[in-house]
């Protein structure tokens, strides 16, 4: 009477996804396999099972005795009815929690062989072998062994099979969805039992960060900025609750340059270049001169910004200095994730205390009230604080976190407004030719503080008047009344020359 045997597995789809990922979810659906036996006669006595598990994996037609965890593939091997098998695999804790490997990440699957019945560790002298395969030659991903040996296939022989046990992965530099396949070889069973696992592959890609000012208001003698930060995962997906946001400012820059650092994440340091592109933001009163490393000190903080050619998340946001290398015109840092070596970066380097030329004190009201903070629904929120004193003086605030182990961080220059400044408006007129130039001195008052703004840079306005042919010139930022001179040449005769001040602007770097 010939033998009949029944193979019965399921393929769970997707081990654990981002939430919210539609495009994965469509990966998964198009990619994963399942393998199932039907009733095998194997009367003939020739094997049935299919050459390549691979390319002749069979669809479902049976549904019963599969199960999920939501994090693992389950299937289940029925030798007979009172020897049965429940196969586990489940990747490791990186995966899940992401739901992909990154390229060049070394990672693993484990897998769990029990009795389907008592739940007990299963009896593997009836496994005469397990096989791990890596399709296309392992186009994807290689297994590593314990030798250190790297291939597309991982075999354990009889001996060596536990019931309990982990496989390494190395991922390529491929991304997409692919499969692992499980094999197990049973005695006395004609056809391997197989287990096709789905694998999402993904390029090491840079979550993102944005800081947006949005609303300005005054209380209690402070203006009061405030930022929203928006933080998403490598899949635009909305970043954890509680993932944990740290943010400062810079509101006296020492050194700035456009293009000339170089940050080198693998040695924690960065090169400070010493030509004549690092500038400096001269402050109302302070002598023009030439500043270097030497006024940086371990207390100032570095801000990597944005440009055109660097703009990566991974390399944007502050960092605190550990030293000082004068000599070689280094800075070092602290918490560096290691990374590429990157050249023609943006940044500023400066501390929090701004001097006050007009009432020869300390800015320091303008430190912000920063703090770590956490994300709530993706987003979280912060505020600078300052005093009336740095209306129309630039800073830089930077925002850092870590997703999935890894920084990311934003910054930015932020022009302070506080809540404006009371329009003044330059009327001069022609009349008869007999006035084509005119000049006025303007005062300066903050809305809502109603105190003059000191020192502050102003932004030059448009010609509003008839006088088409008219040429203003203005002494760009106050004095410490608050005043603002004014010339106006060129006026056409019986023409009115117009110009309404009152939007301040960034400060120019010299």
């Amino acid at each position: 009477m010939p033998k009949t045997l029944k193979l019965s597995t399921i393929l769970l789809s997707a081990l654990l996804l981002v939430s919210g990922c539609g495009s994965v979810d469509r990966d998964l659906g198009q990619n994963s396999s399942i393998s199932s036996g039907d009733d095998i006669d194997d009367s003939s006595g020739q094997g049935v099972g299919p050459s390549d598990p691979i390319n002749d994996l069979l669809p479902p037609n049976d549904n019963s005795g599969a199960t999920s965890d939501g994090n693992s593939t389950v299937g289940q091997i029925k030798i007979d009815a009172k020897n049965a098998y429940k196969v586990k695999l489940t990747f490791s804790d990186n995966y899940r929690e992401k739901g992909y490997f990154s390229t060049g990440e070394v990672g693993k699957i484990h897998f769990d062989i029990t009795n389907l019945y008592n739940g007990r560790v299963a009896d593997t002298s009836v496994i005469e072998s397990i096989k791990l395969i890596s399709p296309e030659n392992g186009k994807y991903f290689n297994f590593i062994e314990f030798s250190g040996k790297e291939g597309p296939v991982y075999t354990i022989a009889q001996n060596d099979i536990k019931a309990s046990d982990d496989v390494a992965l190395k991922i390529n530099n491929l991304s997409g969805t692919t499969n692992l396949i499980f094999e197990a070889t049973i005695k006395d069973m004609p056809k391997p039992y197989v287990i096709s696992v789905p694998v999402v592959i993904e390029k090491n890609k840079s979550s993102s960060m944005a800081i947006v000012p949005y609303a300005d208001s005054y209380d209690k003698g402070l203006f009061i900025k405030k930022f929203v930060i928006h933080i998403a995962d490598s899949y635009g997906n909305k970043a954890k609750d509680d993932t944990a946001i740290s943010t400062g400012v810079i509101n006296n820059p020492k050194l700035f340059s456009y293009d000339k650092g170089t940050f080198d994440r693998n040695n924690a340091t960065f090169a400070i270049s010493s030509d004549s592109d690092v500038k400096r933001q001269f402050p109302y009163g302070v002598t023009q001169e030439t500043f270097s490393l030497n006024d940086v000190t371990n207390l100032d903080t570095l801000i990597i910004l944005a440009n055109q050619s660097q703009y990566k998340p991974y390399n944007l946001g502050g960092w605190d200095i550990a030293s000082v290398d004068r000599e070689s015109n280094q800075l070092k840092l602290v918490s560096v994730d290691s990374g590429d070596k990157v050249d023609g970066v943006s940044y500023v380097v400066g501390d929090e205390y701004r001097y006050d030329y007009c009432n020869d004190t300390v800015m320091n009201g303008a430190a912000s009230s920063f703090e770590t903070t956490e994300v709530k629904d993706g987003i979280a929120y912060a505020e600078l604080r300052y005093v009336p004193a740095m209306v129309g003086k630039t800073v830089y605030i930077y925002a850092n976190a870590k997703v999935n182990g890894k920084h990311i961080g934003i910054s930015r220059p932020v022009v302070l407004t506080g809540t404006g400044l009371k329009p003044v408006t330059v009327s001069c007129k022609n009349d008869k030719g007999e006035s084509p130039t005119c000049s006025r001195v303007i005062t300066m008052i903050e809305n809502d503080s109603n105190e003059f703004a000191r020192a502050a840079w102003i932004a030059r306005p448009y010609n509003t008047g008839d006088a088409e042919s008219a040429d203003m010139n203005y002494s760009r930022v106050t004095d410490c009344n608050g005043n603002l001179h004014v010339i106006i040449k060129n006026i056409d005769e019986n023409k009115t020359a117009s110009y309404t001040f009152g939007v301040v602007t960034r400060e120019p770097l010299k």
